[in-house]
């Protein structure tokens, strides 16, 4: 957790790194393919379900989640 503003981030590596980090307002930057995504999570239990796509690696899925 970053005191600075709160946020955490987790961060998997395939052929680019993929990442996905958390405000304490559930605000997100979704980083694929060093593209950047801004999205606004409903509750923590959309953000957790996020997160465990993204060790799933089903960034597609991720990808259409957030748009």
């Amino acid at each position: 957790m970053d005191d600075e503003h709160g946020a955490f981030w987790v961060s998997v590596i395939t052929d680019n790194e993929n990442v996905i980090e958390v405000n304490k307002d559930l605000s997100l930057s979704v980083i694929f393919e060093e593209k950047e995504t801004k999205y606004q999570a409903i509750d923590w239990r959309e953000v957790e379900e996020l997160y465990k796509l993204l060790l799933l690696k089903k960034f597609h899925e991720i990808t259409l989640r957030i748009k």
